[in-house]
């Protein structure tokens, strides 16, 4: 018997993956517009980097106004990991404005039990049927 969770993997709406901007498609975008250099928008991005540094080393969020909170946290183990939170409006934003690619974009909406209904009705899945309680 097949979870609920394969049903939501395999029928829930997912943004489908593209090519991460990095670096140097980053300072392209900057520059564009902006009449700064590439060096000086390389050391706009370093000079975040370095400030974030100087702050979570001394365990101290960070929030930056329209991007987000970073902060650290330490596991039972001692080891720290850095989380970051957005800010709302670049959620709103994204939802808003979103141009990427989703699958199953007809599921939007839906709830599980619609997701396990279509899992169920699926003939690939005629051996795997999942039980809803």
């Amino acid at each position: 018997m097949a979870s609920k969770m394969k049903a939501m993997v395999k029928y829930g709406p997912r943004i489908v993956g593209g090519q991460p901007a990095h670096d140097e498609d980053a300072i392209l975008f900057m520059t564009q517009d902006t009449g700064q250099t590439d060096g000086e928008a390389k050391q706009s991005i370093s000079n975040v980097i370095r400030t974030l540094r100087f702050f979570l080393v001394r365990g101290a969020s960070v929030y930056i106004d329209d991007l987000g909170l970073f902060y650290p946290e330490m596991g039972l183990d001692g080891k720290i990991s850095i989380h970051f939170r957005a800010d709302p409006d670049l959620t709103d934003y994204v939802n808003v404005n979103f141009l990427g690619n989703v699958e199953n974009a007809d599921n939007i909406g839906k709830k599980l039990v619609d997701l396990v209904a279509l899992w169920n009705a699926d003939p690939e899945n005629a051996n795997d049927l999942i039980v809803l309680s």
